[in-house]
């Protein structure tokens, strides 16, 4: 594509998006990875500016696709540990509420734990980041990695494998967290 691109006298500007749910969209909160020649970015930079709360200007093209995947494999990674930690204090009868008053106080607390606080304690799985979506970034960010250099991304790939033969993949990402819990939580194919 940048090949004609270029042959027609065009330029592009590959722009991933990071922090990309419905409320960070709403809210202009969302950051942009921008990659391509500089006057093109700079005229991406002009018409995105009211859209975003930062843009990164990335170098190449090729950078802001592997940035994105980059972050969304640590995204997956994060929500699959607080997924298992909150299962562990369910199950040991410790209240939703508890575990998070716990969690913002300690160092685990994070970006997606914050976001997904009220979605896991409401069990609401409607899509902010579907988990198809989140899991074929998990999948190409694998594929750009020599076979085995990544344990935990594995690990989380194949989660997201389970998820999408439950019939998960149109939920939220944090849906995964059922899963871990009794069959009787997953839906009916």
């Amino acid at each position: 594509m940048l090949r004609i691109s270029s042959l027609l006298g065009l330029t592009a500007v590959a722009m991933m998006v990071a922090g990309c749910s419905k409320p960070a969209a709403q809210e202009r909160q969302n950051v942009f990875y921008l990659g391509g020649e500089a006057e093109a970015k700079t005229r991406a930079q002009r018409i995105l500016h009211g859209l975003s709360r930062r843009m990164f200007d990335v170098g190449a093209v090729e950078n802001a696709a592997a940035l994105k995947l980059a972050m969304n494999l640590q995204i997956a990674g994060i929500s699959q540990a607080l997924a298992e930690s909150l299962t562990l204090a369910r199950n040991a009868g410790i209240p939703d509420a508890l575990f998070f008053e716990v969690l913002d106080l300690n160092v685990a607390k994070s970006g997606v734990s914050e976001l997904k606080k009220g979605k896991l304690m409401g069990r609401d799985y409607s899509p902010q980041f579907s988990a198809k979506h989140m899991g074929k970034d998990v999948r190409l960010a694998l594929e750009g990695a020599r076979p085995g250099a990544f344990p935990l991304g594995t690990a989380v790939n194949a989660v997201y494998g389970a998820a999408l033969e439950a019939g998960l993949g149109e939920d939220d990402f944090c849906g995964l967290i059922r899963l871990l819990e009794p069959e009787g939580a997953l839906p009916k194919k």
